[in-house]
């Protein structure tokens, strides 16, 4: 967790203020995420939901140091692989003020850079791109930095569109940063992040897909759906999919 701290100015610090209260620089929102829902609200006309629940604010050091904390809780494991809460959901980080869907208009000009990978490293990537978004380092211009989607993908994948399993050879971790910026590549993202970040994905599967090339669900309908809604996120998940071992806190794998 050292890294987070080499984010702050201790001379723009009260020494009365535990290190724990210190605000980011902006606040963000941990959302939990329905692919599922969204295409069907996207593609049936009467249907109302928000495939997305908001779960808490990230204001405070102390606030992201309890959800690094938390994600990498161990839930299960079985002969040499292992899961976290982290792989509970999918899960996205973003910026208040900013709706997780590709149509707000902060987002629509574009794209993301996706990360795969052997889930064994997971969590150590997710986290180190968390800690530099939210110090607001992982690029030198952070205006158009609005988020990051991490999601689990299984050795053996259930495709929910076609009924089909795919076996994949492994796990794997999925991670997407949300870029606001228009005409990006995966180089010229690539190389605007810290070398320390580059040295531990440059062995990975990486690419970057722009938004004007995905499949656009009518934009100012999504909108309109996502502020009129009524119906949420489905109950069963209110509590966020996260297990904290009868509130002992399990500081999982490193």
């Amino acid at each position: 967790m050292d890294l987070i701290y080499s984010f702050i100015n201790e001379s723009d610090i009260s020494p009365e203020i535990p290190s724990t209260n210190i605000a980011l620089p902006n606040k963000w929102v941990l959302y939990l995420y329905d692919k599922q829902l969204f295409k069907k609200m996207a593609n049936r006309q009467n249907f109302q939901a928000k495939p997305y629940k908001e779960l808490c604010i990230i204001s405070t050091v102390n606030d992201l140091i309890y959800l690094l904390r938390l994600m990498e809780v161990t839930i299960d494991t079985s002969g040499d692989k292992f899961k976290l809460n982290m792989d509970t959901n999918d899960y996205i980080i973003m910026r208040q003020g900013i709706e997780p869907v590709w149509e707000d208009p902060k987002n629509s000009d574009g794209g993301t850079f996706t990360i795969k990978m052997g889930h064994e490293n997971g969590y150590d990537v997710w986290s180190t791109f968390v800690m530099y978004m939210l110090g607001e380092t992982l690029t030198n211009d952070m205006s158009v930095i609005n988020g990051i989607t991490v999601s689990y993908i299984p050795e053996n994948n259930k495709n929910q569109d076609l009924d089909t399993t795919v076996a994949n050879t492994a796990d794997f971790t999925y991670i997407k940063i949300w870029d606001g910026k228009q005409n990006r590549t995966r180089d010229q993202f690539v190389n605007v992040l810290p070398d320390i970040l580059i040295e531990k994905i440059q062995n990975e599967s990486l690419d970057y897909f722009a938004y004007n090339t995905k499949n656009k669900f009518n934009e100012p309908g999504i909108i309109a759906k996502l502020n009129n809604s009524k119906q949420s996120y489905p109950r069963e998940r209110e509590r966020g999919g996260f297990i904290t071992r009868g509130g002992t806190r399990n500081r999982g794998r490193r």
